[in-house]
């Protein structure tokens, strides 16, 4: 978006509404997403990872939970092709893609698809993060071919 000359500055919204809800113990995961890192919480107590942000405790065991930084690898175990705007105000002009992946720590996520076309895309295929601004100061995790 462009300003006029005169016009005031126009402010963006660090977290807009097609992006889930912010819950004071996820803020590191938002943070660490502008510095090409993607954070997991884990349990020193039972060695879990979890995503998405849960709590400040383990699900699995209800132990106080840490932030670790994925490695950035995944496998690629799905992913769909949006062909209409589903989400009001997302930046990403439809068709756009999005991944489930199974990253190297065990878990699964969604995340978009960046430097690629779905037809380069095939299951089980490495992965690796790259966080995505799609609007100014907005960042959501993307994964592109290994």
């Amino acid at each position: 978006m462009t300003n006029e000359p005169g016009d005031r500055p126009v402010e963006h919204d660090p977290h807009p509404d097609y992006l889930p809800p912010r819950k004071p113990w996820a803020e590191p995961y938002w943070e660490a997403l502008p510095d090409g890192k993607l954070l997991l919480q884990h349990c020193e107590q039972c060695n879990a990872f979890a995503y998405p942000p849960v709590d400040e405790r383990c699900s699995v065991c209800k132990s106080p939970t840490s932030w670790r930084e994925a490695s950035g690898q995944a496998r690629l175990w799905s992913w769909i092709v949006f062909h209409h705007e589903f989400f009001a105000g997302y930046p990403l002009p439809a068709p756009y893609t999005v991944l489930m992946l199974e990253l190297a720590e065990g878990i699964r996520m969604l995340a978009t698809l960046a430097g690629a076309e779905p037809a380069d895309l095939a299951c089980d295929a490495p992965m690796e993060f790259l966080s995505r601004e799609v609007a100014p100061g907005v960042f959501i995790p993307g994964f592109a071919p290994a």
